[in-house]
């Protein structure tokens, strides 16, 4: 691609900053939400391998915990799935911004939409983080009312 001089170059990178470093807060929300699915997943399978050699109270114990897991599972699932779904909603704003910059296209409702799309994404990623972050407190006290003595 040719830029005409300098000066629209630097001001297309300075219109992108926003976005981009969005992109890079995002991206580590992302990460962090992988690696509890990775870990709610794994549990789960260790698990389900568990399960089949108990009986009784611990067998029903475990199958509640693997039944959280499958949900929190599920919720996560959501969470990456609507903070990718903000990752890829800033890139094209990006791309409506270098539109708008080097073709002079008047867009500016087009980029507003993509830039508030991508912030409502991530507000609802973080709040189904946070309901997992409760589903987790929930299967920890599954397995901690063995030895301690806690409210339900």
């Amino acid at each position: 691609m040719k830029f005409s001089n300098i000066e629209s170059f630097a001001h297309l990178l300075e219109l992108s900053f926003s976005p981009i470093v969005l992109i890079s807060g995002v991206g580590l929300l992302l990460l962090s939400m992988v690696n509890r699915f990775m870990q709610a997943t794994s549990r789960t399978r260790q698990l389900l391998r568990v399960v089949e050699q108990q009986e009784g109270e611990e067998r029903q114990g475990t199958i509640e915990q693997i039944n959280i897991l499958y949900k929190r599972s599920n919720i996560l699932k959501t969470a990456i799935i609507l903070v990718s779904c903000s990752i890829f909603s800033t890139g094209l704003l990006i791309v409506v911004i270098s539109v708008m910059s080097f073709e002079g296209v008047q867009i500016e409702y087009l980029a507003t939409a993509l830039y508030y799309l991508s912030i409502a994404l991530m507000i609802a990623s973080v709040l189904f983080f946070v309901f997992d972050l409760t589903m987790s407190t929930r299967a920890l006290r599954v397995e901690v009312s063995k030895y301690l003595d806690i409210d339900s």
